[in-house]
């Protein structure tokens, strides 16, 4: 059907559409201008070209016989084309359509949105927006493409002009249809992507460029961003890395992340320019709405003057976008490292000086009171500190790791030192009067039964006494013999065998899901082992130990996809791509909705069972129309809902020590980091320039500087043997040894030259004998590395 036709039919759906609402012919003309208004476009787009062929199909989207025959029906496209190539002339502001939405009231808006939607299913919807990207850069394609992301976000979102509603039922059925458009493809984010360019070169003014009320909706711009931010992370939740990105994809400029048709739509420079981009206007509506006051639009980074600040929800689409494309990139990079998501130079300098004297009450209240923070309320005339704080909890990577490494540390000394006065009142504290006790060969089962349920009390010194497996007391008592005692606890607590942790691939460890059949209360003890590794956040102590990504995942509140499995199990992982790219009959596979519901664990029979992940689901069977479904269900299930309640119980322990939002500003990796150091090379200099002495040492001593020698020739893994040796922990702190606590220090021991050189982890203090040459230093230093000895020998 050519245009004219169109807009007859559409007329007539209109008349249909309004003379109900109103038999005296007069209140319903607001409805009735604003539909007549967008008609043009709406014709524009169902009358514009389909593609030829549909592309590899995966999550299935089968296309009609109807829609094919259209599809292949080249006069009616080549007619299109032509009436489009010539109709380019920007469109008048304001438009029509932008007056008549504007003398729409709120009921009307929110009928109209309603109406177009029911004039078709909801991937006609998407297949109006398809058309009219197909036809760009056409001004009025442009223009259609605006006004029809609108219907989008409304359909989406719920009204963006009206206050907070909830999206209209087929809201995810809508999205699926137009993110996977005609086969299955994503094109859709190829082409939003298309249309923001287009409007960030000015090609049209969709919106009044006139003042607009408060209440009244943004520019239609801004409804292009959030709908591409909405279609892409849809997008992305099926969309593997290697999809996305490629094989060649490498980091540098020219690499490629687009494998033709069955790869990802973006190519590196894309991907950086769309996170570019989004991660501007992500800082300029968090920070200040009205920096460039001469800018056009949403999409050129920020809020033009006057224009009121995006809808909570399309805020939220847009953050939720840059957490995801952020997380590919420190999966698969491709943004040429963390220095590109920094915020520009200028409004860094400002960060990091705010970020100086910032109070923890910030990112607390920030965290706390999110909805209200997006909610709309102008972000320019919010305190600094404030605005920075809602920064650290929605784009902590705009700031620098290290900026917020020592702004973690500070908090955590200044609490630290506030409790100092508190400790006088410690033996208030039940089960504080007397330092805990613990025997070597039951530490774990002591310290559990003397620590549980401790509460704030873990942020108080702790103070140990160690028995040995003969029954003797070991010499050392306070805060330095603590730390010994947190890592011995956690190294025991985290090992497999012991049945509360798993190991998953390349042994990073996650919560075992069969834990509850190990052990009666399961809960406690996960309770208690995250107490012990804050206390060793809360203390500055690193800890060897790998976690798996997924588990720092759902540790800082974020969900799990089918893109954290293989890091989960690397054979499951490989049997979900099987099954995804799988070209026979998926029937064939039977598979169905159930599972069981654990794996990797020797289960009794009479404890076994099968999880239904669809009520019924051992009756459904998987087949190609459903198997999107059944992947994104069994991975949500495995990494989410099956590690919720131990996660949940860690996450109660820890927040007693350290709170939750500090620990929020960083990305699994660089929590792993926080909690165990770098695996970067040691340097032996920043070593030696933060290192202490006593007993009789000083700087000068001969056997000081033969020991720094002998350091300076071992290598990489005997230099770190010797660290370990000293102070527990294999990696130097993360910003260097002045951050090691207590510092490294060479105490000068007993002049026996026969002696071994021994070690008090607990303070991070090597006892060096006298000895008469370097030779002997060396031999007798490298024997006690490699023998082990440690603090008993001392």
């Amino acid at each position: 059907m050519c245009v004219a036709g169109n807009l007859a039919a559409l007329s007539a759906a209109v008349a249909s559409v309004t003379s109900p609402l109103d038999p005296g012919g007069g209140g319903a003309a607001p409805l009735a201008a604003l539909l007549h208004a967008m008609l043009p476009a709406i014709a524009f787009a169902l009358d514009a070209p389909r593609p030829a062929s549909a592309l590899r199909a995966w999550p299935e989207a089968r296309v009609s016989q109807a829609d094919a025959a259209a599809g292949e029906s080249s006069s009616d496209e080549d007619t299109a084309r032509e009436a489009m190539a010539v109709d380019s002339e920007p469109a008048e502001a304001p438009s029509a359509a932008a007056v008549a939405w504007e003398a729409a009231g709120p009921v009307w808006r929110q009928l109209v949105t309603a109406q177009l939607v029911a004039f078709g299913s909801q991937s006609q919807l998407g297949a109006l927006l398809q058309g009219a990207l197909l036809a760009l850069p056409s001004a009025h394609a442009l223009r259609a493409v605006a006004q029809l992301c609108g219907i989008f976000c409304a359909l989406l979102f719920g009204s963006a002009a009206d206050g907070p509603s909830r999206p209209l039922s087929r809201a995810s059925a809508a999205l699926n249809a137009f993110a996977f458009g005609a086969g299955g493809h994503p094109s859709a984010v190829s082409g939003l992507w298309r249309a923001i360019e287009l409007l960030r070169q000015g090609a049209v003014a969709p919106g009044a460029a006139h003042a607009r009320p408060a209440a009244e909706p943004p520019v239609p711009d801004g409804a292009v961003l959030a709908t591409f931010c909405a279609v892409f992370s849809q997008v992305l939740v099926l969309l593997g890395d290697d999809d996305l990105i490629g094989d060649d994809a490498d980091g540098q400029p020219d690499a490629i992340a687009a494998r033709g048709s069955s790869g990802g739509p973006f190519r590196v420079g894309q991907l950086r320019a769309i996170c570019s981009l989004l991660r501007d206007v992500g800082l300029g509506l968090q920070w200040s709405s009205h920096a460039a006051p001469s800018t056009p639009g949403w999409a050129g980074g920020h809020a033009p003057a006057g224009t009121p600040p995006l809808p909570r929800p399309w805020r939220m689409a847009l953050l939720r976008l840059l957490r995801q494309l952020y997380d590919r990139d420190a999966r698969r990079p491709f943004m040429g490292g963390d220095k590109a998501w920094l915020a520009e130079p200028a409004r860094l300098v400002t960060i990091e000086a705010v970020c100086a004297r910032i109070e923890p009450g910030m990112i607390e209240a920030a965290a706390a009171h999110a909805n209200g923070a997006l909610a709309g309320g102008e972000s320019a005339e919010l305190p600094e500190a404030q605005r920075v704080g809602f920064l650290l909890v929605f784009m902590p990577y705009v700031v620098p790791f290290g900026t917020r490494l020592e702004l973690l540390r500070r908090w955590l000394v200044t609490r630290r030192n506030e409790l100092i006065s508190q400790t006088l009142q410690a033996a208030a504290i039940a089960g504080w009067r007397n330092p805990i006790t613990v025997r070597r060969d039951a530490l774990l089962p002591d310290a559990f039964s003397e620590l549980r349920g401790l509460g704030e009390g873990w942020r108080l010194p702790l103070r140990v006494r160690f028995f040995s497996a003969e029954g003797l007391e070991e010499a050392g008592i306070g805060e330095g013999i603590a730390k010994e005692f947190l890592v011995d606890v956690l190294r025991e607590g985290f090992d497999p065998q012991f049945g509360l942790f798993a190991e998953g691939a390349e042994g990073a460890l996650y919560p075992n899901p069969a834990a509850v059949l190990r052990r009666r209360d399961a809960a406690s003890w996960f309770e208690f082992l995250g107490a012990v590794l804050a206390k060793t956040v809360y203390e500055g102590i690193l800890v060897e130990l790998p976690f798996a990504p997924f588990f720092l995942n759902l540790l800082l509140g974020r969900t799990n996809t089918v893109h954290d499995m293989p890091a989960y199990d690397a054979q499951v992982a490989r049997s979900l791509a099987f099954l995804k790219a799988y070209d026979g009959d998926v029937e064939d596979l039977c598979l169905t909705f159930a599972v069981e519901q654990f794996t990797g664990d020797a289960v009794p029979p009479d404890q076994r069972r099968a999880v239904q992940l669809v009520p019924g689901g051992a009756d459904v069977k998987v087949t190609a129309a459903n198997r999107a479904e059944y992947i994104l269900r069994l991975a949500h299930y495995r990494l989410n809902s099956q590690l919720r309640g131990a996660c949940d119980a860690f996450l109660r322990g820890f927040s007693q020590v350290v709170p939750r939002e500090w620990v929020g500003m960083f990305s699994p990796a660089e929590l792993q980091l926080v909690l165990g150091g770098s695996d970067a090379p040691l340097s032996v200099a920043d070593w030696r320039a933060h290192a202490a002495y006593s007993g009789g040492y000083h700087a000068d001593s001969p056997v000081v500087n033969w020991f720094w020698q002998v350091i300076e020739e071992y290598d990489g893994p005997r230099r770190a043997a010797t660290l370990k040796f000293v102070t527990s922990c294999s990696r130097p702190p993360l910003m260097g040894f002045r951050w090691l606590q207590p510092a490294f220090c060479i105490h000068k021991a007993s002049a026996e030259e026969a002696r071994l050189p021994t070690s008090a982890t607990c303070m991070n203090l090597l006892k060096l004998p006298p000895y008469e040459s370097l030779q002997a230093l060396r031999d007798k230093l490298t024997y006690a590395i490699e023998a082990g000895a440690g603090f008993e020998l001392s």
